[in-house]
Protein backbone atom coordinates (compact mmCIF):
# COMPACT_ATOMS: atom_id res chain seq x y z
CA UNK A 1 0.00 0.00 0.00
CA UNK A 2 1.48 3.33 -1.05
CA UNK A 3 1.08 6.38 1.08
CA UNK A 4 0.33 9.61 -0.70
CA UNK A 5 2.55 12.52 0.16
CA UNK A 6 0.65 15.45 1.58
CA UNK A 7 1.59 18.83 0.16
CA UNK A 8 3.49 20.97 2.64
CA UNK A 9 1.34 23.70 4.14
CA UNK A 10 3.04 27.03 4.43
CA UNK A 11 2.24 29.60 7.07
CA UNK A 12 0.79 31.90 4.41
CA UNK A 13 -1.61 29.26 3.06
CA UNK A 14 -5.11 30.74 2.84
CA UNK A 15 -4.11 34.22 4.02
CA UNK A 16 -4.71 37.31 1.90
CA UNK A 17 -1.46 38.91 0.77
CA UNK A 18 -0.96 42.69 0.74
CA UNK A 19 1.80 44.49 -1.14
CA UNK A 20 2.58 47.09 1.54
CA UNK A 21 2.36 47.38 5.31
CA UNK A 22 0.03 50.40 4.98
CA UNK A 23 -2.33 48.45 2.72
CA UNK A 24 -2.46 45.57 5.22
CA UNK A 25 -3.19 47.81 8.21
CA UNK A 26 -5.87 49.71 6.27
CA UNK A 27 -7.80 46.44 5.79
CA UNK A 28 -7.84 45.57 9.51
CA UNK A 29 -11.11 47.46 10.07
CA UNK A 30 -12.45 46.32 13.45
CA UNK A 31 -9.89 43.56 14.00
CA UNK A 32 -7.34 45.62 15.90
CA UNK A 33 -5.87 42.54 17.58
CA UNK A 34 -4.35 41.38 14.31
CA UNK A 35 -0.83 42.39 13.40
CA UNK A 36 0.55 43.08 9.94
CA UNK A 37 3.78 41.19 9.36
CA UNK A 38 6.03 40.34 6.42
CA UNK A 39 5.89 36.65 5.57
CA UNK A 40 9.36 35.09 5.27
CA UNK A 41 7.97 32.52 2.82
CA UNK A 42 6.39 34.71 0.14
CA UNK A 43 7.68 38.20 1.06
CA UNK A 44 4.17 39.72 1.15
CA UNK A 45 2.38 41.25 4.14
CA UNK A 46 -0.36 39.30 5.95
CA UNK A 47 -2.73 40.01 8.82
CA UNK A 48 -2.72 37.66 11.78
CA UNK A 49 -0.66 36.69 14.76
CA UNK A 50 3.01 37.16 14.08
CA UNK A 51 4.79 33.78 13.76
CA UNK A 52 7.46 32.96 16.30
CA UNK A 53 10.90 34.18 15.38
CA UNK A 54 9.82 37.32 13.52
CA UNK A 55 9.89 39.65 16.51
CA UNK A 56 12.79 41.50 18.03
CA UNK A 57 15.60 39.26 19.25
CA UNK A 58 15.81 38.70 22.97
CA UNK A 59 18.64 40.51 24.73
CA UNK A 60 21.32 38.31 26.27
CA UNK A 61 20.86 37.48 29.94
CA UNK A 62 22.73 39.71 32.38
CA UNK A 63 26.20 38.54 33.28
CA UNK A 64 26.48 36.99 36.72
CA UNK A 65 29.55 38.14 38.58
CA UNK A 66 30.93 35.57 40.99
CA UNK A 67 32.90 36.80 43.97
CA UNK A 68 35.28 34.50 45.82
Amino acid sequence: MKTALKPQLTQCEGKKAYATYHEATAHRLKMHGLQAYRCPHCGQFHLGNKPKGLGRPKPPPPAIELEF
